[in-house]
């Protein structure tokens, strides 16, 4: 379900309108910015596990959950180590 922003661009908002969030997203804790909705911003992807979840969700044209670290210089954090809001994004 997208907020009902105002865009100067009516096709536009019908599109974000047609996005359905899941219930469940797979994680990506991000550090350096945080990602609001319907802005476009680079992510970079250092671990393994990282650049797997990023392909496969880019594969399937699939949402992550983008969520910022409390510590940016903590690579392997966990979503207890994040903070607890964040952003749908592909």
């Amino acid at each position: 379900m997208a907020a009902n922003l105002p865009f100067p661009c009516s096709e536009l908002q019908q599109e974000i309108d047609k996005i359905e969030i899941p219930p469940i997203l797979p994680i990506l804790p991000i550090s350096g910015f945080v990602l609001f909705p319907y802005v476009v911003g680079p992510i970079s992807v250092n671990t393994e596990l990282a650049i797997r979840l990023v392909h496969e969700a880019a594969l399937k044209n699939r949402l992550l959950g983008l969520i910022v670290r409390k510590e940016p210089e903590n690579e392997n954090s966990g979503v207890q180590d994040c903070y607890g809001i964040g952003t749908a994004g592909r």
